[in-house]
């Protein structure tokens, strides 16, 4: 009787050291996931923010190229030219396809 009762012991105890094992691995996996996701968060957010960048320096170099424009054709004093006015729109209509772009990849993640 009594080498059964530490047998049935021995076994239990075997049995929550499985439990305790696999709990362990669960977790190691999910802490897993998480660093993988929390990367690739952090690889989008900048991928992002140096296509922003890129678009923020493109903005500034059409500025300043429009800066010289309006210099250099006194016909405008100061009034966009036609082509200017469509370089502007052309310029909006980008931004507006970049930032919907932007949108999807997010609503996909």
């Amino acid at each position: 009787g009594e080498r059964e009762a530490k047998e049935r012991e021995r076994e239990k105890q075997e049995r929550e050291r499985e439990k305790e094992r696999e709990t362990a691995k669960k977790d190691a996996e999910k802490r897993e996931r998480e660093r993988e996701k929390e990367t690739k968060e952090r690889e989008t957010k900048g991928r992002e923010r140096e296509k922003h960048e890129l678009e923020r320096e493109k903005e500034r170099e059409n500025a300043k190229k429009d800066a010289g424009k309006l210099h250099m054709d006194e016909g405008a004093s100061g009034r966009e030219t036609a082509r200017e006015k469509g370089a502007l729109s052309e310029d909006r209509q980008k931004k507006k396809e970049m930032e919907s772009e932007s949108e999807r990849e997010k609503e996909r993640r």
